[in-house]
């Protein structure tokens, strides 16, 4: 079975949770995903195509946070790492 990070996912959500940390998703990713499952299903009722409106771009995330270097049980490079060939 592929792991697409979903146990991992929910597991980072209970301990923010329990230990009052903040949320491995942000407030505002929750209610874009929100957003978009509704427009797809209004896109499937209707048989209309729904552009949707470009996203802001997303903040540089804190590579220090344990959450970001181990999402879906991997290690993660540094942001700055990975943009090393621009």
């Amino acid at each position: 079975m592929q792991d697409k990070g979903h146990r991992r996912e929910l597991q980072l959500t209970i301990e923010a949770v329990r230990d009052g940390k903040p949320s491995p998703i942000s407030f505002e990713e929750l209610v874009e995903v929100t957003e978009a499952t509704f427009l797809v299903h209004e896109a499937l009722v209707t048989g209309e195509v729904i552009r949707l409106a470009p996203a802001a771009p997303d903040p540089a995330p804190d590579a220090s946070l344990p959450e970001y270097q181990t999402l879906c049980g991997a290690t993660l490079p540094p942001p700055e790492a990975t943009h090393a060939h621009d």
